[in-house]
């Protein structure tokens, strides 16, 4: 262990360095000159472990840093720090130079940190002139989360992130005091300080001292940043920049109760709000190790996102698998491209030709008759009614053609197969249909589980704020009392030398007898008399005051020291100031001699007794802690399976969804298979048909004719 050196004060440093050229070894700072300040001393900006003085150099300044309060590994841990810096290049972190021997005040040498000074901004100062710009908050807090991303990547932590410890150079961040700065070489020891307490969590212990240690003051900086760049009004709202930037350690004690934690709910951003709660529970945490960073932000959002699907955003069952294969006429440019086997009337036969030529001679001879009046007019009737029987017998000669019966045939066959896809058509819509309605069913029902599970995770996190409020109310008082034991312990050693002192006190009092030589001169008589009453000795009484009534003037009333009372009327007044004179004058003896501070025994046993409490106290506050972690794990564990349970009904409606949905394809593809086959045999008919274009009526009328 390094001795621990007796360090210059403040005044001290300033005097000393008032003559840089005597007081400095290292080459640039002897040759440097000092920033004057108040009454012409050197400008100096302290803080808890140093003190820091400009030297400037022709165009060059450096930084002078001179501890005021060093731990006893101070020079092994800058050692430390030094040589990973050196090795590494970080933008954020400014270089420095460790010397030992580096400024000499009170004609001893004392070591210095040299490094290259900063012109800017601190964080607090900058947010202060910018807040009301929007994209320059958001840019710093970018800035901000890179700066974090780096040291996290180089596997170090400043241990003391604050507003005041953060530089804002040309635009970009800087961090300065490395006192707590960790380093993979200092791994296994304890940190040199706790930081600020407006940037640490109220559980942060110097044994705390990892990569993780600044994943805390990260969130306390980063939700801020944020923060305002959505409202830029908070700052005054809350007071910011006295010491911090939003949140104080108050807040961290009492989230439920936090005025910076209800601003920030007010805030309409969901991002933000999922930061404020990581951040809540981050305050909630009693490991520090399960903290997490905020360049985990993107894995935290995704988890969250992710939940959201899950819970609020149900996925519905659609119907894109269904497919309606048949496409009408598909397979006519097939038959198209087939030559056409034409069918046409041979010559007609004698009984068509005379058919066809009845109607001519019998329209000819009725004729012939009529002009020459030969016909009876009763045959007329006849012949005239005869005329549609003769005239009906080409077409009915026409009709039972073999061709002309063919061709119906056909045309029977084609309507007879589009009557079949018709019917076919009729019932894929009616599939369709059903697996629409039962779709919208499935869909109605996963949205009411979706529904629930979305009120389940509600209702939980209801109950995980009960927890943390009802709880945290009792940490608040834990730690109330444990700030006020001290106070206790400071009231019960005093009490205790009260106590002493005045048993001291009695018992020489004790030795003071009335009605003796020495003491006031009351006689045996009246010494006899107080006896009796009870005050033998200056011990029995606490104080004599003079009681006048009715009937007499001088009484003495004593007040005793059980807590009694008494008056008696035969004192003389010259005997009543004597014996109360005596009384104060023995006190005032006693006051003196007796002890003015406690023994080591009765300090140590007082410290032990307040330290067990204050060890009990703490090691319930833990427990307390411990017991939320707990509860909130059960009923994590508890809503979980409730929504897990859900879920699976969920993916089981999914499930019958799609078995329904492959049953009704099935079905679709075996319609679509007959309509495919139906509307080939239609095509095929439709082709044949092309062949009897030129059976007609009128063409069988032209061959009998003209046979």
């Amino acid at each position: 262990m390094e001795p621990r050196l007796s360090l210059p004060t403040l005044q001290e440093y300033q005097e000393a360095i008032q003559r840089p050229d005597l007081c400095f070894k290292d080459p640039d700072l002897r040759k440097g000159k000092t920033i004057p300040g108040v009454f012409g001393l050197p400008k100096v900006i302290s803080g808890g472990f140093a003190g820091v003085f400009q030297v400037k150099k022709g165009k060059k300044s450096y930084a002078a840093r001179c501890f005021l309060r060093m731990v006893d590994d101070t020079k092994k841990r800058y050692k430390a720090i030094h040589g990973f810096l050196h090795r590494k290049r970080i933008k954020c972190v400014v270089k420095f130079d460790y010397i030992d021997k580096g400024i000499q005040a009170k004609e001893k040498w004392y070591p210095i940190l040299k490094m290259e000074w900063l012109e800017g901004e601190t964080l607090s100062e900058y947010i202060e002139k910018n807040r009301h710009n929007r994209k320059t908050m958001v840019e710093m807090a970018t800035k901000f989360k890179a700066l974090v991303e780096e040291l996290h990547n180089r596997g170090i932590s400043h241990g003391d992130l604050h507003d005041q410890n953060i530089m804002v150079v040309d635009g970009e961040l800087k961090v300065i005091d490395y006192d707590a700065l960790y380093v993979p070489k200092l791994k296994g020891r304890d940190c040199s300080e706790i930081g600020h307490t407006n940037y640490q969590h109220p559980e942060r212990r110097l044994s705390h001292f990892g990569p993780y240690i600044d994943n805390f003051s990260e969130w306390v900086i980063y939700i801020s940043l944020k923060a305002l760049a959505q409202d830029p009004e908070i700052w005054d709202e809350v007071e910011g920049g006295d010491q911090c930037l939003l949140f104080r350690n108050t807040d961290f004690k009492d989230p439920e109760n936090s005025p910076v934690f209800k601003a920030l709910n007010r805030i309409e951003d969901d991002n933000l709000r999922l930061l404020v709660d990581t951040f809540k529970d981050a305050v909630y945490t009693y490991n520090l190790e399960d903290i997490p960073s905020i360049i985990d932000e993107d894995s935290i959002t995704r988890r969250h996102r992710s939940l959201v699907r899950e819970v609020v955003e149900v996925p519905q069952v659609g119907m894109s698998g269904l497919k309606v294969k048949y496409t009408p006429g598909d397979s006519s440019w097939i038959w198209d491209s087939k030559e056409v086997d034409y069918t046409r009337f041979t010559s007609a036969s004698g009984l068509v030709r005379v058919t066809a030529m009845l109607p001519l001679i019998y329209l000819i001879i009725a004729l012939v008759l009529f002009v020459i009046d030969k016909l009876p007019s009763d045959n007329r009737v006849l012949i005239t009614m005869g005329a549609p029987a003769i005239f009906l017998l080409l077409p009915a000669s026409y009709q039972i053609n073999s061709h002309v019966r063919d061709r119906h045939a056909k045309k029977r066959e084609l309507r007879k197969l589009d009557n079949k896809i018709k019917a076919l058509r009729r019932r894929i819509k009616q599939e369709l249909q059903t697996i629409t309605q039962f779709k919208a069913e499935v869909n109605n029902e996963i949205t009411k589980l979706g529904d629930k599970i979305a009120s389940q995770k509600n209702q939980e996190s209801i109950e995980l704020r009960k927890i943390e409020s009802n709880h945290y109310s009792r940490v608040a008082e834990i730690e109330e009392t444990i700030k006020d034991l001290k106070n206790v312990e400071k009231e019960a050693g005093k009490t205790l030398l009260k106590e002493n002192r005045e048993r001291y006190i009695v018992e020489k009092l004790r030795g003071h007898r009335l009605g003796v030589p020495g003491g006031p001169n009351l006689g045996l008589v009246k010494g006899f008399l107080l006896s009796i009453l009870g005050i033998r000795s200056a011990a029995d009484f606490i104080e004599i005051n003079i009681s006048k009534n009715l009937f007499m003037d001088n009484g003495a009333r004593f007040r005793l020291r059980n807590g009694g009372t008494t008056t008696i009327w035969w004192l003389k007044l010259q005997q009543i100031h004597s014996l109360r004179d005596w009384h104060k004058k023995l006190i005032k003896l006693y006051e003196g001699e007796a002890p003015k501070k406690l023994s080591s025994s009765e300090k140590k046993k007082i410290s032990m007794k307040y330290r067990g409490l204050n060890k009990s106290l703490v090691e319930e506050k833990k427990n307390v802690k411990k017991e939320i972690q707990e509860e909130k794990k059960k009923i994590k564990e508890s809503y979980r399976a409730q929504i897990d349970t859900l879920k699976g009904e969920i993916e089981l409606k999914k499930k019958l969804h799609d078995i329904e949905v492959k049953k009704t394809q099935s079905n679709l593809d075996m319609l679509c298979e007959e309509i495919n086959e139906l509307d080939w045999g239609m095509n095929s008919i439709k082709h044949q048909l092309r062949g009897y274009s030129e059976i007609s009526f009128t063409n069988y009328l032209r061959q009998a004719l003209t046979s």
